[in-house]
């Protein structure tokens, strides 16, 4: 899955390489961003980052972007500060459904674009929030980045960053490493890496674990990635003491006003003493539930029951 053929790299001194980073909250997308940059110094190029924070799907999802040009006749660049369709040359993915979005922008492009991105998946909120399985086929993502790609590595990287205990964003600077998209050599790389003088015996174990596997020579095919599913968790034994009251005459529950009966219940036996305000589903007889033989008999006692049409837990 790591294509890599050995074609030249563009290395002009009349455009600036511009690197985009797809990132989430948490996942170090920053620290690569200032590490690309700092790469750039170093080698004594202009380096300008920006970046868009998000908060739309899951920790929220962040563009970092890139420029840097090598010097020339004494003067600074004018750098951007957004990305352009189709003048982006490496996209750096920490997420194969951020892959997939950054195809969507248009960024990657099969002219000019190195896709560098990892494989595993963490579900968006669309995916989450759906009954059943909603999450997304991450082959379509896969064949949509052969098409739309010039080169791609991809691999799981979260799995090897966990392997040598670091982060992910250690393991895409390896593989943009092994890319050959930048001008600089390996060591180069692992000196920012030591410079920054936190974690720098775990980062540099992910960095050099992935820069071995993006280095590999590309399989013949691409291998099918299995479209994970969707685990629920069981409800607590002590659910099933109530589970003849769903199935009672006058009784018709959903499981989502199941689920949060149960959860009631859990409060009561937990002893809280602060005021819980539990609203009746409107799927629940009324007629049912004010008689004696209900077994919501003398819940009422510790916890206010109110007919909603809701069925949520309010304090």
């Amino acid at each position: 899955m790591n294509d890599l053929p050995r074609t030249p790299s563009r290395f002009t001194t009349e455009r600036p390489i511009c690197v985009a980073v797809m990132a989430m909250g948490g996942q170090g997308g920053g620290v690569l961003c200032d590490w690309i940059v700092e790469l750039a110094e170093s080698q004594g190029w202009h380096a300008q980052s920006t970046s868009i924070p998000g908060v739309a799907q899951r920790t929220g999802a962040t563009l970092y972007y890139v420029e840097m040009l090598p010097p020339k006749g004494g003067r600074a660049p004018i750098l951007s500060l957004m990305p352009a369709q189709g003048e982006v040359d490496v996209v750096l993915a920490s997420e194969l459904m951020e892959a997939g979005r950054s195809i969507l922008r248009g960024l990657v492009t099969p002219e000019r674009t190195t896709l560098i991105a990892s494989t595993h998946r963490l579900y968006a909120v669309a995916e989450k929030e759906k009954p059943g399985d909603a999450t997304a086929d991450p082959n379509t993502v896969v064949e949509a980045a052969g098409v739309a790609a010039k080169r791609m590595i991809a691999f799981d990287m979260e799995a090897v960053a966990n392997s040598n205990n670091s982060v992910i964003s250690a393991c895409l600077f390896g593989a943009l490493a092994a890319s050959g998209t930048l001008p600089f050599t390996r060591e180069s790389f692992e000196a920012i890496i030591k410079s920054g003088g936190r974690g720098v015996a775990t980062n540099l174990n992910a960095f050099r674990a992935a820069h071995e596997q993006a280095a590999q020579p590309p399989a013949a095919k691409s291998p099918t990635l299995k479209k994970p599913g969707k685990r629920f968790t069981p409800l607590p034994a002590s659910a099933t003491v109530f589970g003849s009251a769903v199935a009672s005459p006058g009784f018709s529950f959903s499981a989502t006003a199941y689920r949060r009966w149960v959860e009631a219940i859990k409060v009561v036996r937990s002893g809280v003493t602060r005021p819980c305000w539990i609203e009746r589903p409107a799927s629940i007889s009324s007629a049912a539930s004010t008689t004696s033989t209900s077994p919501w008999a003398g819940i009422s006692d510790r916890i206010g029951v109110r007919p909603s049409l809701g069925g949520s837990i309010s304090t």
